[in-house]
C-alpha cells in the first residue's frame, strides 16, 4: 500500500474507531528468496515464509482471512485470535522457523496451476490480504509485479470461498511496493513493526513471529473524562504501543499547556470550549505525532432549580416531594449535611430543614434552597372542672385551652352536633374527647370517662313526741358507703353509722347524709320533741303533826 493509504489507516488508529480494528493486520516481513535448496522447490514444503502483525491495541478475530499471491491462496483457520501487537507466521515445516499455519497440511490452500503453493516469484510479485468479507486490507508487491490470475479459495478450510482477481495495474497502482525480493536468505521486512519503510534484513535480523527494530506507535490516549464542566480537571495516559522513550503533550484551552511525562494528570479547563489534545512520542522507530481535535468538551455551569410539589409547612406525620429537571448525578442535602441514599431525582421531606441538590450533570451548580417546616401534632388535654362521676343528675364542663381555631366534641366515636368550643357540658355518661385544629395541624385529645350515679336519700320516721331525758334510737339502711347524722344541719360529732341513739334533753331536728360511690343525699328532717317530766308538790311541805283523826294534804302537778 501506498504511503498516503498507510498514513490514513494510522490516522484511523490513532482517532480509536471501532472500525479501525478492521485494518489492523499488515504484512510485517516476508521471506522471497531463501538461501537453500528449497528456493521455489519442493512445493509445498518450501523455505519461503510470511508474517502479519497485528498494529492494534485490542485483539483482531483473523478466522477466514485470505491472503494470496496470485497463484496460490491461504485462509485463516475459524477461531483463530491475533492478540494486540503481536505476529502471526505462515510457511512450512522446511522454513525453519516456528511457524503459526503450516500451509502444506491445512488443508485451507488452494493453487492455481500446479506445483504453485509456497512459491514466492523472487523478481517480480505480489501478496494481498482480504478480511473474511473480502475487503483488501494489506497489499504488497516487488518488482514490477505479476499479472494476477482469478482465484477461488477452497472451502475445505471451513470458510465461505472467495475470489481473487487484479490486473497488474491495479497492483502497481495501489499496492505497497518493498523494493525488491532481497538477497538470498535476506528477508523484506517493515523497518518497525508496522511501519511505513520497508529494509532488506539479513541473518540475526530476520525475526520471524518477533519484533523488527521496534513497533511503530499507534499513537493513542485516554483521559478521565473528555466532557466536563469549567473548572474541572482531566487525567490522560498513554495508550498506544511502541514503547516511547519521549511524551509531549500540548492540551489547547489548558491552565496547563504542555507536559512531557507518559501520564499527566491535573489538567484543568478553566473557560467552556472545545479544546484539541496533541501528543508526540518518540521511540527507536521515530517521531509520531497526532492530535485529536475537540477530544475535551468543557461546558458551563448551568443552573439547578428545585420545586416543592405541595405546601412546605405542615405537621408531623406530612410530607412534600421537592424535585429538579435537571441531570444527575444527584445529592440531596439538608443544610450542609448529605441526605444518605438521596440520589435521585426527587426527594420526600418529611422533616424540618433547608433543603438542597447538587447536580454534577449538564455542570450543574447547587440549586436554589427550599425550607420546609414541620410542626409537631396538636396534643389538646381534657380537663374536667368537677367530678366525673355525675350523681343525681348533675353535670360536668369538660374543658381545653381556648387557644386552637376549630373544635369538635366527640361522644365515642360520634360527633356531637354544635359542640364546637374550648368548653362542653356533659349531662350524661359516655367517653369523651376533642378534636381540634390549627392551621394546616390537627389533633385529637385524650379521651375523659364520664359515669352517673343516682343515690336516693334514705327515709326517716314522722315527726314525734318523747319526754325528756328518754333514749332515742334512730336507724338507716346499711347499703351506703358512708354515714353522718346531722342536728339542724349541723354535723353530729361521732355520728357516723347508720345507727344513732341518744338521749332527748331538748327539740331536735335530725336528718342523716349518707354518701354511695362518691355520691350524697340527705335525708328531710324529723323533729323529735322533748316532754319534759311533770313537776309535783304537796302542801303543805313541811312535816306536821295533828292530833286530829284527819288532815287536808293538797298535791299539785306540772
Amino acid at each position: 500500500m501506498k504511503f498516503v493509504s498507510r498514513l490514513l489507516f494510522f490516522v484511523g488508529i490513532l482517532l480509536g474507531a471501532v472500525s479501525a480494528q478492521s485494518q489492523c493486520i499488515v504484512i510485517n516481513e516476508i521471506l522471497i528468496n531463501p538461501d537453500d535448496d528449497n528456493d521455489g522447490q519442493n512445493p509445498p514444503n518450501t523455505s519461503e515464509w510470511i508474517e502479519f502483525y497485528n498494529t492494534c491495541s485490542t485483539p483482531v478475530d483473523i478466522s477466514c482471512y485470505a491472503f494470496s499471491d496470485g497463484d496460490f491462496t491461504v485462509v485463516i483457520p475459524p477461531g483463530t485470535i491475533m492478540q494486540p501487537y503481536s505476529f502471526y507466521v505462515v510457511g512450512s515445516s522446511n522454513a525453519m522457523v516456528a511457524i503459526n499455519l503450516n500451509w502444506a497440511t491445512c488443508n485451507c490452500t488452494t493453487q492455481s496451476g500446479t506445483n504453485q503453493v509456497g512459491i514466492f516469484g523472487n523478481s517480480n510479485e505480489q501478496v494481498v490480504l482480504h478480511n473474511s468479507a473480502g475487503v483488501q486490507q494489506d497489499a504488497i508487491y516487488w518488482g514490477n509485479g505479476q499479472s494476477f490470475s482469478t482465484l477461488t479459495t477452497s472451502s475445505n478450510s471451513g470458510c465461505p470461498p472467495m475470489t481473487f482477481s487484479y490486473n497488474l495495474s491495479t497492483i502497481t497502482g495501489t499496492f505497497e511496493n518493498i523494493g525488491g525480493a532481497g538477497d538470498g536468505g535476506c528477508t523484506m521486512a517493515r523497518a518497525c513493526d508496522g511501519s511505513d519503510t520497508w529494509i532488506e534484513a539479513c541473518g540475526s535480523l530476520n525475526t520471524p513471529g518477533a519484533s523488527n527494530n521496534g513497533q511503530t506507535p499507534s499513537v493513542t490516549f485516554s483521559a478521565s473524562a473528555t466532557d466536563i464542566c469549567v473548572g474541572s480537571c482531566v487525567n490522560f495516559s498513554y495508550t498506544g504501543n511502541g514503547t516511547p522513550t519521549q511524551y509531549s503533550w500540548s492540551f489547547e484551552g489548558s491552565s496547563t499547556a504542555t507536559s512531557i511525562s507518559g501520564a499527566p494528570s491535573g489538567i484543568c479547563y478553566p473557560t467552556a470550549g472545545d479544546y484539541d489534545v496533541s501528543l508526540t512520542v518518540t521511540n527507536a522507530c521515530g517521531t509520531f505525532p497526532v492530535t485529536v481535535t475537540d477530544y475535551i468538551h468543557v461546558s458551563a455551569a448551568a443552573e439547578v432549580t428545585i420545586t416543592a410539589d405541595g405546601p412546605t409547612t405542615f405537621c408531623t406525620g406530612g410530607s412534600v416531594m421537592l424535585q429538579t429537571t435537571a441531570v444527575g448525578p444527584y445529592q440531596w442535602y439538608n443544610g450542609t449535611s448529605a441526605i444518605a441514599g438521596a440520589t435521585s431525582q426527587s426527594y420526600t421531606a418529611n422533616q424540618s430543614g433547608s433543603y438542597s441538590i447538587t447536580s454534577t450533570g449538564n455542570c450543574g451548580d447547587d440549586s436554589n434552597v427550599i425550607e420546609v417546616s414541620v410542626a409537631s401534632a396538636l396534643s389538646p388535654v381534657v380537663t374536667a372542672n368537677g367530678p366525673v362521676n355525675l350523681c343525681n343528675n348533675q353535670t360536668v364542663d369538660l374543658s381545653v385551652d381556648d387557644i386552637y381555631t376549630t373544635y369538635q366534641w366527640y361522644l365515642g366515636s360520634n360527633t356531637i352536633p354544635g359542640a364546637n368550643s374550648a368548653t362542653y357540658t356533659v349531662t350524661q355518661t359516655g367517653v369523651y374527647s376533642v378534636f381540634v385544629t390549627n392551621d394546616d395541624c390537627d389533633g385529637t385529645s385524650n379521651t375523659v370517662q364520664v359515669s352517673s350515679t343516682v343515690v336516693l336519700a334514705p327515709p326517716l320516721m314522722d315527726d314525734f313526741s318523747e319526754c325528756q331525758g328518754q333514749t332515742i334510737t334512730l336507724q338507716v339502711s346499711s347499703i351506703y358507703d358512708t354515714y353522718q347524722w346531722l342536728n339542724s344541719g349541723n354535723p353530729i360529732a361521732g355520728a357516723t353509722n347508720a345507727s344513732y341513739s341518744f338521749v332527748l334533753n331538748e327539740t331536735v331536728e335530725i336528718s342523716v347524709t349518707v354518701v354511695d360511690h362518691l355520691c350524697e343525699a340527705t335525708s328531710e328532717e324529723i323533729i323529735i320533741t322533748s316532754i319534759p317530766s311533770p313537776q309535783v308538790a304537796i302542801a303543805p311541805a313541811n312535816d306536821i303533826q295533828v292530833c286530829q283523826d284527819t288532815y287536808t294534804l293538797t298535791g299539785t302537778s306540772s
